[in-house]
């Protein structure tokens, strides 16, 4: 009997520590159906998590640069499904899809703008 008054007691005080733990930073305004892929940390403060928007087909990057109180988004693809970001200096970054595109992200004042990198493989016999 005094265990179950204990957990009577305690259990909504233990619950909500364990399921406390994060924090709504930022609300995506865009589809419904959103897959996190790639993470890409360059730094303690900075991060930018790669995703696609399984609704429109769109990719994104969601990016931090303070630690992750803050966060902020910038779209990268219309149309590919992305694979892979790699970041390796906090200014410029990559990202590739699934279809073979590769793009260049480059920190600017007002965020990341992201620029189509045109790949041509050169086949031999």
């Amino acid at each position: 009997m005094k265990t179950l008054v204990c957990l009577i007691l305690f259990f909504p005080v233990f619950s909500s520590l364990l399921f406390a733990q994060w924090d709504l930073n930022y609300k995506y305004a865009g589809g419904f159906d959103i897959e996190f892929i790639d993470i890409a940390t360059p730094s303690p403060d900075t991060t930018f998590v790669l995703a696609n928007d399984n609704f429109w087909g769109s990719g994104y990057c969601f990016y931090t640069f303070d630690g992750g109180t803050t966060w902020d988004e910038s779209q990268i693809s219309l149309y590919d499904t992305l694979t892979d970001i790699d970041f390796p200096t906090n200014n410029v970054g990559y990202a590739t899809s699934i279809e073979g595109a590769l793009y260049k992200g480059v920190v600017g004042g007002s965020g990341i703008t992201w620029q189509y990198i045109q790949v041509e493989l050169l086949l031999t016999p």
